[in-house]
């Protein structure tokens, strides 16, 4: 049944029946010993009253707390469960090991966010800052700068600078939504921790450009579909100075495998804010707030048009996954 309705969603997402029968199914598995099937069946009867839905079982079922988890999640530990087969472990190894250089090359800093020093709030004086900074150190990073943007109000980045950077527009975040909060913090956390969050705030088509031009450090005549061939050359030769030769030994067993037919940046791009906002809906305890701190970055404000945009499409299919439970389980426990 859950299967069923599992493909029923991701055809028809706002389909409240479907997010209705998830959740009671998911709901059994509890009652006959399988705990990590909890957190899904919360998540799909939170989005079906999203949705609308105004059945009793179901609106109760919603109400059911759950305890936010993060155990280890900005290590990569559990990585295997928070990335698809898209963002694979050669993507990420690749801009791990690039990470400062990449960041130096992007012209890493935070007035680029619309941000100065006026903007950063007060550690230890500031509720907002609080919150984050014990998130983030219950997450394995101790410590991190907090920047509020007016200039731009929903704008979410992070820069890896040291300690690392977040920055949220004034629209976003609020002590008053605190399960948004926390996934905004998981969510930015993840990308910074894993040396991912400066090549995908390139946008998607500069994004692909780099990634081209670091595989055609290895194969120079790479230039997939989709790309601007001429972009990626100037690339290729910028980049040609930044890495050392002696780096490209480091890094070819991981290129040498990526530059195939099947290469779809953009696919690439979207498994990575995918692993993301994954990170960022077990920080929360709660998938519909996570759904709408999408919208917020978003600016959109009917759930049933929400579900329409894929990366939020995604994540609903995720919360409503076995993936979602074992991440749960995972990260609570600090076991894979």
């Amino acid at each position: 049944v859950a299967s069923a309705m599992r493909a029923r969603i991701a055809s028809r997402p706002a389909d409240t029946k479907g997010y209705r029968i998830i959740a009671r199914a998911m709901q059994a598995r509890v009652q006959a010993g399988s705990p990590e099937s909890k957190p899904v069946a919360v998540a799909a009867a939170s989005i079906a009253v999203l949705l609308g839905e105004s059945q009793a079982k179901t609106l109760e079922l919603a109400k059911t707390p759950i305890q936010p988890a993060w155990t280890e999640l900005a290590s990569s530990k559990h990585d295997d469960l928070l990335f698809s087969q898209a963002a694979s472990g050669s993507v990420r190894a690749l801009f791990s090991l690039l990470g400062d250089r990449l960041a130096k090359h992007a012209g890493m800093d935070v007035r680029n966010h619309g941000v100065g020093r006026s903007d950063r709030l007060r550690k230890g004086s500031d509720a907002l800052a609080t919150m984050i900074l014990e998130q983030s150190a219950d997450m394995g990073i101790e410590d991190v700068d907090i920047y509020v943007s007016k200039q731009k109000p929903r704008i979410i980045a992070a820069e890896p600078t040291s300690p690392p950077s977040l920055i949220f527009g004034s629209e976003l975040v609020s002590i008053e939504r605190a399960a948004e909060l926390r996934f905004l913090v998981g969510r930015s956390l993840k990308l910074a921790a894993s040396q991912l969050s400066v090549p995908v705030q390139l946008g998607v088509d500069a994004f692909g450009v780099l990634l081209v031009g670091i595989l055609r450090q290895f194969q120079p005549e790479f230039a997939p579909p989709g790309v601007d061939p001429e972009a990626a050359a100037q690339e290729q030769q910028k980049l040609k100075r930044l890495i050392p030769s002696q780096m490209l030994q480091e890094l070819a067993p991981f290129a040498m495998g990526l530059g195939t037919p099947q290469f779809d940046h953009k696919a690439i791009y979207a498994g990575i804010y995918e692993a993301a906002n994954r990170c960022g809906a077990v920080c929360a305890g709660d998938a519909a707030a996570s759904v709408r701190a999408l919208m917020r970055i978003k600016e959109l404000r009917d759930p049933a048009a929400a579900m329409q945009d894929a990366e939020i499409a995604a994540l609903v299919r995720f919360l409503c996954s076995d993936d979602h439970g074992r991440l749960w389980a995972a990260s609570r426990s600090g076991k894979s």
